[in-house]
């Protein structure tokens, strides 16, 4: 974002302040970030951080000045979820809100009111999350999108069974387990996540409760119960990729070295980030939507290894015969959201599926069967006085009646 020299100068002066506010009715975070990140020890932790820059060289001998004339600029890093809830362990929609109410804050900080259009969007990432049963089934997926997904001239990176990443230099798109990161202790002092987010800091040695959260360790179990089973699906977009993914649809970039806010925040709204993210599924899984018996199996089994395909497949039959009521009758709630997810992430569909051809046939069959027995239960003695024993047998096995055992002379 652009600043004055006076704003510059003024927030650069509150380097190392933590900003914090809580709701006074709810006890919730309201904001909370880092003013300086990297020179603050616990920078890390706040779901927002603030660097001063001046304009720097960069490769290839350009001074990077992303507003021109050598003035002082402030980089801000945030994350939506985490500045609207105090978490990413759930999605939070409205970025323009979270957007505002940071940026009110640090005009605030800087004396300077902060024009939308001086504000540029250098670096976006779009996610997803989908609940799995168990923290199990989320490392048994990342295992298998590991092994068996590939991207058009990309490597895949795999760290365990947590993460597994496609990255080229402006853009990349990895899965990863939450809980893991929301556990991983990191800095000095060593916190996790999950502290930060019940409210927890590292004081003369122990945890101590800093008032974020009304009640600490009753926010860290349902925090942690929430992230278990979760995958999330990220992709990073930095400068150039994301100028050429506003060009690809259509919309002006408005800047050589990012997008600005206003459109950012329309582009977001208009639900960028789900064509986005459809396109990487594309690109990693390598597919488009399949509804036929065969590839369905292929692809459940290619992404869910074979006991979880088998039960989803078994799940995806039952959709398409009896529809998404059917399919109510013969599952949980939970379990059914859990498996319309999987097969929405799997790219499965029902439209045009054989399932439903199939099971229209049968039920002609038997339909058929149902008057051929009718017929031969009112006729059949006159059929056999007629035509004989031979021919009435025939007729059964065509409708696939038990056919009697005849003792032969």
């Amino acid at each position: 974002m652009h600043l004055s020299r006076d704003g510059w100068e003024r927030l650069h002066s509150e380097s190392g302040t933590r900003v914090v506010k809580t709701s006074q009715a709810t006890g919730e975070v309201l904001v909370d970030f880092v003013v300086g990140g990297n020179v603050y020890r616990d920078s890390w932790y706040a779901p927002v951080q603030v660097r001063c820059q001046r304009p720097y060289l960069v490769a290839g001998g350009e001074w990077f000045e992303p507003f021109g004339g050598n003035t002082g600029w402030a980089e801000v890093q945030m994350s939506v979820p985490k500045v609207a809830l105090g978490h990413s362990v759930a999605e939070y929609g409205d970025t323009r809100h979270a957007v505002e109410l940071v940026l009110g804050e640090i005009a605030v900080l800087s004396g300077q009111v902060l024009q939308a259009d001086e504000v540029l969007v250098r670096r976006a990432d779009f996610c997803r999350t989908i609940k799995l049963p168990n923290q199990e089934s989320a490392a048994g997926l990342i295992d298998e999108l590991a092994k068996r997904c590939k991207y058009p001239n990309r490597d895949a990176d795999h760290w365990g069974r947590e993460t597994v990443m496609w990255a080229v230099r402006e853009e990349s798109f990895k899965a990863y387990v939450k809980l893991p990161e929301l556990l991983k202790r990191r800095g000095r002092p060593p916190a996790s996540e999950l502290d930060r987010i019940a409210g927890f800091r590292m004081k003369g040695g122990m945890m101590t409760p800093t008032g974020l959260a009304l009640n600490p360790i009753r926010a860290q179990k349902a925090l942690k119960a929430a992230a278990a089973g979760q995958v999330r699906f990220e992709v990073s977009l930095r400068s150039k990729a994301l100028i050429g993914r506003f060009a690809d649809s259509g919309r002006k970039q408005g800047h050589r070295y990012g997008v600005l806010l206003p459109l950012f925040l329309e582009a977001v709204e208009s639900n960028i980030g789900d064509e986005i993210m459809r396109a990487e599924y594309d690109k990693v899984l390598s597919f488009e939507e399949v509804s036929s018996s065969d590839d369905v199996g292929d692809r459940l089994a290619i992404i869910f290894g074979s006991a979880k395909a088998n039960r989803l497949y078994r799940f995806w039959e039952i959709l398409c015969e009896y529809g998404d009521k059917g399919a109510r009758e013969h599952y949980s709630k939970a379990t059914f959201y859990r498996y319309r997810s999987a097969l929405k992430l799997a790219r499965i569909g029902t439209l045009g599926n054989d399932v439903e051809i199939q099971s229209a046939r049968r039920r002609r069959t038997r339909a058929e069967i149902a008057d051929l027995l009718s017929h031969l239960e009112g006729y059949g003695e006159h059929l056999r006085a007629c035509h004989g024993d031979e021919f009435v047998d025939e007729l059964q096995k065509e409708a696939g009646l038990p056919v009697p055992r005849r003792r032969t002379a």
